[in-house]
């Protein structure tokens, strides 16, 4: 047996609810940011006291509406962890921090 707590699966309707809130609250971030290089950074502690870390770095125009990726795999590991973050049932917290390089006043949020 285990020293470590098992994590269990939620369940589809959880994750799927899960997944349609992560979309909602990117969309936003992304509106937020405007034009610009930006990045996302998410810290997350799972129930089982292990800390996971995700990172993508993004470019957004809005006319004509446009969003770069610089890897899709870190941003699938960003999403994936979010989607977690707010499905709650296996993250203890979650800090979720946009920071861009807006010249002359670079900016970050937490």
């Amino acid at each position: 047996m285990s020293a470590r707590p098992e994590l269990s699966y939620p369940g589809n309707d959880a994750v799927v609810a899960a997944m349609s809130r992560t979309l909602t609250a990117l969309s936003a971030v992304f509106q937020a940011f405007g034009d610009g290089e930006h990045t996302l950074n998410l810290v997350v502690e799972r129930t089982d006291d292990t800390v996971v870390t995700g990172r993508t770095d993004l470019s957004i125009g809005m006319e004509p509406l446009r969003l770069a990726v610089l890897d899709e795999d870190e941003f699938c590991v960003l999403r994936t962890l979010l989607v977690f973050a707010l499905e709650g049932s296996t993250v203890r917290s979650a800090v979720l921090i946009a920071t861009t390089a807006a010249a002359p006043n670079p900016r970050a949020c937490g």
